[in-house]
């Protein structure tokens, strides 16, 4: 996030292809929900990216950033065909949540 942010205000195209690495590493890196753990989701069986986040779920401070993060990006001129499928599950998951409260609020009022 911070080297797009970089690129923005100066214009530097030296870090462009270090955008482009990050940028579609974490599109890649992002479960089938939209999500992040503490690392990136597991392949499925087959090899194809975007499987399940492991061991134990989401983190949903690690997926606004990475969402943040692919979002600028894709503003810096990142084009991959993984990014725009990485921020539509990620709109999903976080607009889901919407005037409910925050994802770990709402899971809790849901097991009560």
């Amino acid at each position: 996030m911070f080297l797009t942010e970089y690129y923005l205000t100066t214009g530097d195209q030296t870090v462009l292809d270090g955008i482009r690495e990050y940028t579609v590493a974490l599109a890649k890196a992002q479960s089938m929900f939209g999500t992040y753990g503490h690392g990136g989701a597991d392949n499925h069986h087959d090899g194809t990216c975007h499987g399940s986040v492991p061991p134990y779920g989401p983190v949903t401070q690690c997926g606004l950033a990475a969402l943040l993060s692919i979002m600028m990006g894709k503003k810096c001129g990142v084009e991959d065909p993984e990014i725009d499928p990485a921020i539509d599950r990620a709109n999903k998951f976080f607009g889901y949540h919407v005037q409910k409260g925050s994802p770990a609020r709402t899971r809790c009022r849901a097991t009560r």
